[in-house]
């Protein structure tokens, strides 16, 4: 739709040609964009993505992640990550640092 940033979706447990009734007409109505969103190719999302955000606490999410750049960020929304091993860039976020009043 050309506004905002490029955003790429990578998960394996959503299917646009799966949602039907009230869901698949909101998502044909409203937010159409949604399926050119959507890729089944982790490797293309990775070329994509200048940061990853982690919505999902899937293993496979934490197997995937070790393919990861170290030094890419990370916003981790669902903890998946161990703290101790969290990026800067997360702790920074879950700390509220950095983040405007």
């Amino acid at each position: 739709h050309g506004r905002g940033y490029a955003v790429r979706i990578y998960d394996p447990y959503v299917s646009i040609a799966s949602v039907c009734g009230a869901n698949r007409e909101y998502i044909n109505g409203v937010i159409p964009h949604v399926a050119r969103m959507l890729t089944a190719d982790f490797t293309e999302f990775l070329e994509h993505a200048e940061t990853l955000v982690i919505g999902n606490q899937s293993p496979l999410f934490r197997g995937l992640l070790k393919k990861v750049n170290s030094a890419r960020p990370i916003v981790d929304l669902v903890h998946l990550l161990d703290r101790r091993k969290a990026r800067p860039l997360a702790r920074r976020a879950a700390a509220g640092i950095g983040a405007e009043a």
